[in-house]
């Protein structure tokens, strides 16, 4: 663009110059002639719509990501794109850290073991929606990723019960890297009663029996999960940052207080 800038300025500069010249006007006026037919070259190659390069050519990887499709299916058929693309997309590690075991994706566990190899040994964002039973069936090849897992989400339409949700999150033992927790902590509709649909502060099942928060030393974040002023205190939640709660008292103030790391407060509903 620069280039064609300071040449169309050339172009005009002599055009104007032969043109203040009153000596062999016929030789002027060819050359003014060929300069003007050279201004439109370059005016119009300037603005004709040059072929876009190759995004994984031109763009750092850092921007690759950003480019790339959510859907799982879509980021293979990438791959096929060439050879090129194929080698780069599947050395991007990051590019395939997010998981998802949905029974409702065709062949959704050899192509989850697949994101499990290419990502390592970053850590994955795990999201389940499976049935127990079919959960049961994976859970040995994906057990052996927990250190890795930093995001685990349990979809609320694989009609899992809380006890059931709870059993899952069992089967992996230790989560060292956790951080977020999404989970249906929630028993579903039959717990919302009373006034406006409002739980009275004693029937709050949370948090639920057989969840071992001992198991997550790095838990941020726990969606739907509201805790107590005495859970508070304990060093377990210590580094929580997304915190919901049911009311707001001078004991909760207190304990609020001593959570360093907190940035949103929310309230249960």
């Amino acid at each position: 663009m620069e280039a064609n800038n300071s040449g169309r300025w050339t172009v005009l500069t002599e055009i104007e110059k032969l043109t203040q010249k009153i000596v062999d006007i016929e030789t002027t006026a060819d050359r003014v002639h060929h300069l003007q037919q050279e201004y439109n070259r370059l005016v119009d190659e300037e603005t004709s719509v040059s072929p876009l390069g190759d995004p994984l050519e031109v763009l750092p990887p850092e921007l690759w990501q950003s480019l790339m499709p959510d859907n799982l299916d879509e980021l293979f058929i990438l791959t096929l794109v060439s050879s090129r693309w194929c080698h780069k997309l599947l050395s991007m590690r990051s590019l395939w850290s997010r998981i998802p075991l949905d029974q409702t994706i065709p062949d959704y566990l050899v192509k989850s073991l697949l994101c499990i190899h290419l990502s390592r040994p970053l850590k994955i964002t795990l999201e389940i929606d499976l049935s127990l039973g079919l959960w049961r069936e994976v859970a040995p090849m994906i057990r052996t990723e927990s250190t890795r897992i930093r995001d685990l989400s349990i979809v609320k339409r694989s009609h899992l019960t809380m006890e059931e949700s709870l059993s899952l999150l069992a089967d992996f033992g230790t989560l060292p890297a956790l951080t977020h927790l999404d989970i249906p902590f929630t028993r579903g509709p039959s717990l919302k009663h009373g006034i406006n649909g409002f739980r009275p502060l004693e029937d709050i099942c949370y948090p639920p029996r057989g969840l071992s928060f001992d198991n997550m030393p790095a838990l941020r974040y726990a969606r739907d999960l509201s805790l107590s002023a005495e859970l508070l205190r304990s060093k377990v939640f210590s580094k929580l940052e997304d915190v919901k709660i049911h009311d707001l008292d001078t004991e909760m103030a207190a304990a609020l207080h001593n959570l360093p790391y907190l940035r949103v407060l929310r309230f249960d509903d």
